[in-house]
């Protein structure tokens, strides 16, 4: 499976989950804290993996760029994606502001905090997580487009009998490899 077929699963039951989570709040649904907390849950797991995709692909290219003299242009397009598109941080503030929407919603019994507060801001995450998925499979796809594309450049590469001209590169060995995993 391609990075964008997981991305528009987990999308694909995101975007529900969050119509659940808004119907069951403006119903007054019992269910809504269970079904919200699922939802926001999800959420920052299909944005993380956006984040996580573009971490490893761009790894990924750097090692072939490195060991097989493939081209530098394909890093070069690679860095668009950091500097020109609005996907990545939108991942990261759709994260945020879908948590906030969840700890906002028993705010009323613990900070004192009006219902309408919540209802605001969980309205707001609604619609920009919607606009960030939009925006994060586009990128998605464009990225894959390039992954394509460098891949083919590699089969040829061996069809003509290019090998390798560097070794992998063995990566940082962490002390506490399970650390910063668990962080």
């Amino acid at each position: 499976m391609r990075m964008t077929h997981y991305f528009w699963v987990f999308a694909g039951l995101l975007i529900p989950a969050l119509g659940a989570a808004a119907w069951t709040g403006l119903s007054g649904a019992e269910s809504h804290l269970t079904i919200g907390l699922i939802s926001s849950v999800l959420a920052v797991g299909t944005h993380s993996l956006l984040i996580i995709f573009m971490i490893v692909s761009g790894r990924v290219l750097r090692e072939a760029v490195r060991v097989r003299k493939l081209s530098q242009t394909f890093l070069d397009e690679l860095n668009v994606f950091f500097t020109d598109r609005r996907a990545y941080p939108a991942a990261g503030l759709a994260s945020a502001f879908i948590v906030v929407a969840a700890v906002l919603g028993p705010g009323n019994r613990s900070f004192g905090i009006h219902p309408s507060v919540h209802i605001l801001i969980a309205v707001g995450a609604l619609v920009y997580n919607l606009y960030a998925l939009s925006l994060e499979s586009r990128a998605l796809l464009e990225n894959q487009r390039l992954l394509d594309r460098a891949s083919i450049e590699l089969d040829a590469a061996d069809a003509r009998g290019e090998g390798p001209v560097a070794e992998p590169s063995p990566g940082v060995v962490s002390p506490m490899p399970w650390g910063p995993t668990l962080a």
